[in-house]
C-alpha cells in the first residue's frame, strides 16, 4: 500500500454532531432590535416573538393550539407562522395571564384547607393491597363426613 493511501486510511475524519430533530426548545436570547420602533404591521417570526415575550417557541405553539388565546397569529401559505408587532403589543397591553388554561392558579385563596389534612388521618389510609406473605397455596378445607 502506498504511503499516502495508508495516511488517508488511518486519518480520522471529524464527523458532524448528531442532528437534533426536535428543533429549538429553549428560551431564545433577548431581542436584538428595538420592538417599540417597529410599525404595527411588521411581521415577526416565531423566534423573534418568543424573544420579545421571553417565552419558549414551544409555549407559543401551545398558545396557538388553545382556542380563544388573546395572542393573534397568521399562518402564511408556505406554512410558516407569523405574528404582527401590533398584535404582540395588544397582547402585552391586555395584561392577560400567560398561564395556560386548565392549570391551577399559583396561589390559593386564604382560608382554604389543604388536601394533606385528610390524607394523614387514620380513616383515609388505604387498606392492604397484598395478601400477607407466606405460602401461596392455601389448603382446601376438609369436609366432614357424616
Amino acid at each position: 500500500m502506498p504511503k499516502s493511501k495508508a495516511l488517508l486510511a488511518s486519518a480520522k475524519i471529524p464527523t458532524a454532531a448528531p442532528r437534533d430533530h426536535h428543533g429549538f426548545r429553549g428560551l431564545p436570547p433577548p431581542a436584538t432590535f428595538d420592538f417599540e420602533a417597529l410599525a404595527s404591521g411588521t411581521m415577526l417570526s416565531e423566534f423573534e416573538t418568543a424573544a420579545i415575550l421571553r417565552v419558549s417557541t414551544n409555549t407559543l405553539g401551545s398558545w396557538r393550539r388553545q382556542p380563544g388565546h388573546p395572542l393573534k397569529w397568521r399562518a402564511l401559505p408556505n406554512g410558516f407562522v407569523r405574528y404582527t408587532a401590533g398584535h404582540v403589543r395588544e397582547f402585552l397591553a391586555s395584561g392577560k395571564p400567560r398561564r395556560p388554561r386548565g392549570r391551577p392558579p399559583a396561589t390559593k385563596p386564604a382560608g382554604t384547607s389543604t388536601a394533606t389534612t385528610k390524607i394523614h388521618t387514620p380513616d383515609a389510609a388505604p387498606g392492604r393491597r397484598r395478601a400477607p406473605t407466606g405460602s401461596r397455596a392455601q389448603p382446601a378445607p376438609a369436609e366432614e363426613a357424616t
